[in-house]
């Protein structure tokens, strides 16, 4: 799995790390996959990947209360 993949290829910032987070791989947002985002799945098949899935993985964003979130992973 490649954990920029799912960004583009490009390092992420602290907004966009809990973007990635909480838009693609959280319970709570998950009403918004498919209408305000794509699922990861579908987001890394859009970035040529054969596709992706939600790992839980040490966070990467500062506002998160957890030391593991779900993170968007693209496959090769």
């Amino acid at each position: 799995m490649d954990k920029k993949a799912a960004n583009g290829g490009k390092e992420k910032g602290p907004l966009e790390a809990c973007w990635d987070e909480w838009s693609r791989c959280t319970g709570w947002s998950s009403a918004g996959t498919g209408v305000l985002w794509k699922s990861c799945d579908d987001q890394c098949k859009k970035l040529g990947k054969s596709g992706g899935e939600c790992v839980l993985t040490p966070s990467t964003c500062p506002f998160t209360r957890t030391d593991k979130a779900y993170q968007c992973q693209c496959k090769k």
